[in-house]
């Protein structure tokens, strides 16, 4: 499901992207624990579908399910990166991230976030 989403994503393959939404909300049906899924379709619909609103809310349910994943938080915090920001929240999350940070796993992500919040600052409207 990773792999088709991606793909849409990217814009690489022909799917229609309501088929894979209701792909996606038949694997929330069966799997609604599952924050890989929630991540997944967050990332699907905030990225093809352009509901930001929708997607953050999936991903905060994703860091949920998995509060010990600091690659959901990480996730969370890239969406927040850009728009109306709860600093606090966007704080919260990226102290996660690097404390959870000392093999370097998200030394990528950290530095994306960084790169985001610094790009939507240098673009926001005054």
């Amino acid at each position: 499901l990773w792999q088709l989403a991606n793909c849409r994503q990217l814009d690489a393959c022909p799917l229609d992207a309501q088929a894979l939404f209701h792909t996606f909300i038949v694997a929330l049906e069966r799997n609604p624990q599952s924050p890989r899924v929630h991540s997944m379709y967050a990332t699907f619909v905030y990225t093809v579908l352009g509901d930001r609103e929708l997607g953050i809310a999936m991903m905060r349910e994703a860091v949920a399910l998995a509060p010990q994943d600091a690659q959901y938080h990480a996730n969370l915090a890239k969406f927040l990166a850009c728009g109306p920001v709860d600093d606090a929240e966007l704080t919260v999350l990226v102290a996660g991230v690097r404390a959870a940070n000392g093999a370097g796993t998200y030394t990528e992500d950290l530095a994306s976030i960084q790169r985001l919040v610094q790009d939507c600052a240098e673009t926001a409207p005054e």
